[in-house]
Parts: C-alpha cells; sequence; structure tokens
C-alpha cells in the first residue's frame, strides 16, 4: 500500500524527531530553569532599535552610562526578536551577547529566547532585513567573497550576463555575503542563536517569544532540546544538500522552494519535512500567537496545563504587539504581554521592561522613563478593552448615522476622546432584532464563549435600541469566499466553528448565513452578527442536528445555566417561554433528553 504524501512526510517526521534527540547535545530541563533572589528584569522585540534598548536598560538600572553590566546578580531576560526591521542588528547583537558575558562575570544572567526573527535568520529568511544592516556588514565582505558568489550565481541564472550582473546587485546588496557568513551555523552569530532556547523558567515564571502551544504542554522544557534537534539537523542537512548540488550555495532564501522542485529522495524529502516541523513553525513556541490572540474558552485549557506542567505560576510573552503599546495582564495574570513596540519609528510604541522584585510587578517605560503596573484585560479593538468598549458606546457622541431599513442595522459611528468608534444600531422593530442581538450578546457573556460584539441599550435620534460594535478590520465570510482570502492560521479555525455551531444550536438561530459571520486580527478571530432569528420557542433541536463537540470549559459553563441566572441576564429581552426553551436545548446539547424536532 503506498502512503499519501502527506502521510509519508508525517511518518517520516516522527522517526526523525525520535533520531534527533539522540543525536543532540541534551542539556536537560533543569539546565533551563533558574532560581534567584535578586530581582528580574525582561524586555521584549528590540528588532535592531539599539538607542532604545540602550535608554531601557539605562532606566533600569541594568547598565550604567558607559552601557557596561551594572546590575549585580540580577537575571535579565531578552524575550527574542533581537534581529530584522530595525537598522542597528549588528549593533544590539554585539551589545547582547557582551552583556551576557559581563552579567556572568558579575553572578548575575543574561538570558536570550529564540524569537521568530532569530529563526528565519538561521533558516535563510531575511524578508524583514532593513538595508542598514546589510551595510554594518559591508567592510567584512571581500570582493573574492561577492565574486565567488557572482560565479555561483550566474552559473545557476544563465542568460545574459549584462543582466545578470544587474539582477545580482539588485538582489544581493554590499554586506549581504558577510552578514550571510556571519548567521551561518558555524559564524559568530549563527553559533550564538543555535545556543539558545526556546523558553527559560526564572523563579516561578517562564519567558518565551510567542507563546505556549499544546506541544509545550506535552514537553515541558524538553521542548528546547526537541528545537535544538530538529534545527541542527535542518542545517545540517542542508550542507549535504548544498555540497550535491541540490541546493545553491550562495544564498539560503530560495531553499525550500528548490528543494520542492528536485527529485524526491530520501535526503531532500527529510529536509522538506523538517522545514514544516510543528516546533519550529506556527503551532511551535517561536511564533504561536494563540496565547494572546485566540478565544479564553479554548486557549485557557492550554495556558493551564502548561503552566502546571513548568511549575509556575504565569507567563510572559512577547511576539505580538499589544494594541496600545502598554504591557498587559491576561487571565488573571497568568500571562503578561510585553511587546509594546520598541522599534517606534515602525510600530509607534515605547520601549518597555518587566521588573519583578520581592515578588512585585512593576512596568519600567522609556522614552519617557515611568514606572507603571501592568494593564488588566484584552484589548479587543480601538485599543481597548470589552468593558472600556462598552462604556463607549453607552456614552459616547453620536455623530455620524446612517439610516436603513429594515433588516438591516443603521450604521453608527460614536466619537470617544480623539477615537471614532463604528457601530451598528438595531433600532427596535416587529423584527425583534434589538432585543435578540443584546440577548445574544448577554448569553455569549454569561458563557464566556466570546463570540458576538459587545453590545449595549441605546437611544438614538429617539429610538431604542441595541447598539453593536463593528470591529475595524473584520470582514464577512461571504467578503472573504468573493475576494478569496486566505485565513492567517494563527487561531485554529474549527475549535472556532465547533463553538459557533453550539451556540447557534442553543440559540436555535435561523439565520445565520456566511454575511453573519466575521473574522477580525488576521483574519483569525471569528465573531457573530445577525441574532434576529434567534431564540425562538421550541424546546426540540432541529432533526438535522447530530452530537455535538462540546469543549469541556463550554460544557461546564452550560451545565451551570439555570433559570435564575439566565431570567437575570436575558430577561429584559427574553420571556419565559424563551428562556425554558433554551434550557430544555441545553439539556440536549449536553446529554440530557435528546428530543429532536422536524424541522
Amino acid at each position: 500500500m503506498q502512503l499519501s504524501e502527506t502521510a509519508r512526510k508525517s511518518r517520516l517526521l516522527a522517526g526523525a524527531a525520535a533520531a534527533l534527540l539522540l543525536l543532540a547535545p541534551a542539556f536537560g530541563q533543569e539546565a533551563w530553569r533558574f532560581a534567584t533572589d535578586s530581582r528580574v528584569v525582561a524586555f521584549a522585540d528590540v528588532h535592531g532599535a539599539y538607542d532604545s534598548l540602550v535608554e531601557l536598560l539605562r532606566a533600569t538600572g541594568v547598565v550604567d552610562a558607559d552601557v557596561r553590566w551594572t546590575a549585580g546578580t540580577a537575571h535579565v531576560v531578552s524575550l527574542g526578536d533581537l534581529l530584522d526591521r530595525g537598522a542597528e542588528t549588528r549593533a544590539v547583537m554585539e551589545l547582547v551577547m557582551r552583556l551576557e558575558r559581563e552579567a556572568s562575570a558579575a553572578g548575575g544572567a543574561l538570558h536570550v529566547v529564540l524569537g521568530n526573527h532569530e529563526l528565519m535568520t538561521l533558516l535563510g529568511d531575511w524578508r524583514y532585513a532593513a538595508p542598514a544592516d546589510y551595510e554594518s556588514f559591508a567592510a567584512d565582505e571581500s570582493e573574492a567573497m561577492r565574486a565567488d558568489a557572482y560565479a555561483a550565481f550566474a552559473a545557476d541564472a544563465g542568460g545574459d550576463s549584462t543582466t545578470t550582473a544587474a539582477q545580482f546587485a539588485r538582489t544581493y546588496p554590499r554586506g549581504y555575503f558577510a552578514r550571510q557568513a556571519a548567521f551561518a551555523p558555524t559564524g559568530r552569530y549563527g553559533e550564538w542563536l543555535r545556543s539558545l532556547p526556546a523558553l527559560v523558567v526564572v523563579n516561578d515564571t517562564v519567558y518565551v517569544h510567542g507563546g505556549l502551544p499544546p506541544v509545550v504542554a506535552q514537553e515541558g522544557l524538553a521542548i528546547n532540546d526537541r528545537v535544538h534537534a530538529t534545527l541542527a539537523r535542518y542545517l545540517a542537512l542542508r550542507d549535504r544538500l548544498v555540497a550535491r548540488g541540490v541546493l545553491p550555495s550562495f544564498d539560503r532564501q530560495r531553499d525550500v522552494a528548490t528543494a520542492e522542485a528536485a527529485p524526491a529522495e530520501a535526503e531532500r524529502d527529510e529536509f522538506l519535512a523538517l522545514a514544516a516541523a510543528p516546533e519550529l513553525g506556527l503551532d511551535g513556541p517561536l511564533w504561536y500567537r494563540g496565547s494572546v490572540y485566540c478565544k479564553p474558552m479554548l486557549e485557557q485549557p492550554t495556558l493551564d496545563a502548561t503552566l502546571e506542567r513548568l511549575g509556575v505560576a504565569r507567563a510572559v510573552v512577547g511576539h505580538t504587539p499589544t494594541e496600545d503599546r502598554r504591557a498587559r495582564s491576561l487571565y488573571g495574570g497568568k500571562l503578561l504581554t510585553l511587546d509594546t513596540g520598541m522599534l517606534v519609528d515602525y510600530y509607534r510604541g515605547r520601549p518597555a521592561a518587566l521588573v519583578i522584585e520581592d515578588k512585585k510587578l512593576t512596568v519600567r517605560y522609556a522614552a519617557p522613563p515611568a514606572s507603571a503596573s501592568l494593564e488588566d484585560g484584552r484589548t479587543v479593538a480601538y485599543a481597548r478593552t470589552d468593558a472600556a468598549l462598552r462604556a463607549a458606546l453607552e456614552r459616547g457622541a453620536v455623530v455620524s448615522v446612517q439610516r436603513a431599513a429594515a433588516p438591516e442595522p443603521w450604521q453608527v459611528v460614536v466619537q470617544d476622546g480623539d477615537t471614532a468608534i463604528g457601530a451598528a444600531f438595531y433600532p427596535e422593530r416587529n423584527d425583534g432584532a434589538s432585543n435578540s442581538e443584546l440577548a445574544a450578546a448577554a448569553l455569549d457573556d454569561l458563557l464566556g464563549t466570546d463570540l458576538v460584539a459587545p453590545t449595549v441599550m441605546r437611544t438614538i435620534d429617539g429610538q431604542e435600541g441595541a447598539l453593536q460594535l463593528r470591529y475595524p478590520d473584520a470582514v464577512s465570510e461571504q467578503e472573504r469566499v468573493s475576494r478569496r482570502l486566505p485565513f492567517s492560521g494563527w487561531c485554529p479555525l474549527e475549535p472556532q466553528l465547533e463553538l459557533v455551531r453550539a451556540f447557534d444550536v442553543l440559540t436555535l438561530n435561523r439565520g445565520r448565513t456566511a454575511a453573519t459571520v466575521f473574522f477580525q486580527n488576521d483574519l483569525t478571530d471569528l465573531t457573530l452578527v445577525g441574532h434576529a432569528q434567534a431564540f425562538a420557542s421550541d424546546t426540540a433541536l432541529p432533526a438535522s442536528v447530530g452530537d455535538l463537540p462540546l469543549p469541556a470549559a463550554l460544557r461546564e459553563a452550560l451545565r451551570a445555566l439555570d433559570a435564575r441566572r439566565l431570567d437575570a441576564a436575558l430577561g429584559a429581552w427574553l420571556d419565559t417561554r424563551q428562556i425554558e426553551a433554551l434550557l430544555a436545548r441545553r439539556d440536549q446539547l449536553i446529554g440530557g433528553p435528546r428530543r429532536r424536532g422536524a424541522n
């Protein structure tokens, strides 16, 4: 029997992973766990912003006026992404590598975890390298180095020599090949980067660049050995494929595409399998955004399991810039987000460091210097939390109203301070949309499903109704399909769809269409509108509804519903029969009486 290409690669990768852990240097989980009575300082995502980093390190007492380690026995943690986008990547690298040595000599430590941009650089993905970054290596690039590279490029490209020379000059700016040598596996920076872990634990806190995906919950700190092993084998195979002429020697940026076009054979296949290894991809700790982006009901079980596996109280992450450029506390302090946009020219943020001293957590900002507490809660849109958005919708000045005939809502703009917030207004009509949208939002809050946009009661132009947020970056499923837009992949789609199916069955919403399902946050986070046809009084589920998979957290939230809680939360918009019918459907969803309707 022949395996499919996907199954064959999966089997190959599984076998390779087991072998890799035997070949790689095993540091052991305790090598990445540290205990200290001194203070801990963490910063995230420098992206070549040398001056901002120095200002922040001075503000936190890590370095003195001469940029020398002055923090004694403190432990300082870089959350990765020292590289790319900014002009002074090389200066940042030199500074951090020097401070690492100085910290060790003083009895302290500077820990650096890998970010996705360090990984990209090691793998030859240089899309985000700044022109000034190449220029910083120009003096190290000899004419012989460029000549050798050009000879290999010309042989590979063929064609007219004048055209080839011009293309070479455009593609490979001065300094390119010296930079490539420095970040090669045995180069000054490449060798150091290869030694870095994906995560470290200091006292009761784990520090990781991207987030805590399921693979970390499964493996704990052993994920570091797995990342090292996969990366080492990938780079070793690349050298072998270069020696055999399968991959080009002068450029690493086309490795995967070139390998995919090459004839299938064992080393080429293993190379491609490792390129798709989950520990190095979107589902690995260097790239994962689910901890920050995705629905808490779906993410919290993974976060809790990972923290328990690691034996820590919290995680600190970078990678995903906070919308308001403030360090934030999520999940009741279990997850702290520290990427506040240190590369100010690009992100319009400010440098920030987390300081933990005597078990007290403080955020130290630079430019201008200030100390503050962590902001609490996830920003939903317009750099505001759900509670702040509700307050804005309730009290903000209505500055624009575009009326529409039923069943379409009015389009409204609410001014809150300097921010114009888009919203949809459902006036009270015979279609019941106003009450249904308010009830759906209240039920969503009660369950914690995070599906319905913030919705409040409001009177506009003399009419009462429901005012519902419209996310500024949202795209409907109808529009996504018509424009052929791909999903970003940050948040898995199927678990979200399971929540939608359960919510629509519970509310008996017969009006769900592709036009009432929206995606936000890079087409990753699903949200719902359109509940005018929900909350009928039918007690039986439709005959077409089979057994629906329910996340454990949703099942628990459904069990907690009762008539008293529902009446308190939804009684202003639903009558007793509707609430009783909702509870009857709930019973069937979680495994109670399985009556089915004929519709």
